[in-house]
């Protein structure tokens, strides 16, 4: 039997293993396949906003509607986009409907503030939410996207710092896919808000 003491030390010894081993996995899960990132603008806008911090999976496989972190090529910073098109598609945008391979999405309106429309984006089976200006026109004529590139698009149209500024990207420059948001800072009154608390990233 063991005395007090020794069964003390023995569960401290234990339990500071199981402590080591925990941090030790958590330490190599960050460093291998999750990442954490700091949303800083509005771009992506209703999905995302400024003071979201985000949790994103460094190994996948870019699929059409994954939210994907990249090494932006106008800044050379890490950035936040959707991807909209594949390699082989063909892109359009005809009065703010995005067009892919001459098919149009279909709309649903949500109750949305002030000058900007929030959406739902329906293209076949994948359907993602936008925010659009209704006052502005946003076209852009067709492009193909090349092999191994991928086309993006902000979820907030308005803001045009994307693949109809820069073309498609290369999938040599995805970092990451957003998963989940770990936590998110509503800066304008410095108070936490807990309803985007570890809402998954659609």
């Amino acid at each position: 039997m063991f005395s007090n003491s020794k069964r003390k030390n023995f569960l401290f010894a234990y339990s500071a293993k199981i402590l080591l081993f925990t941090l030790a996995m958590a330490l190599l899960l960050r460093a291998l396949f999750v990442s954490a990132f700091s949303i800083q603008t509005e771009a992506m806008l209703p999905t995302l906003k400024s003071g979201d911090f985000i949790l994103a999976w460094k190994t996948f496989v870019p699929h059409r509607g994954d939210v994907v972190i990249l090494n932006c090529p106008e800044s050379g910073n890490s950035c936040v986009k959707r991807v909209v098109g594949l390699p082989g598609d063909k892109i359009e945008i005809a009065k703010q409907r995005l067009i892919i391979n001459a098919r149009p999405a279909e709309y649903e309106k949500l109750a949305s503030d002030g000058a900007d429309v929030n959406l739902v984006e329906h293209w076949q089976e994948n359907s993602w939410l936008v925010s659009v200006d209704a006052s502005a026109q946003a076209d852009m004529a067709a492009v193909e996207v090349p092999p191994d590139h991928l086309f993006l698009l902000n979820d907030h149209r308005s803001d045009a710092s994307d693949s109809r500024q820069w073309g498609p990207v290369s999938t040599a420059q995805m970092e990451a896919k957003a998963w989940r948001i770990w936590m998110s800072v509503d800066w304008t009154k410095n108070k936490l808000n807990w309803r985007r608390l570890f809402g998954h990233i659609d």
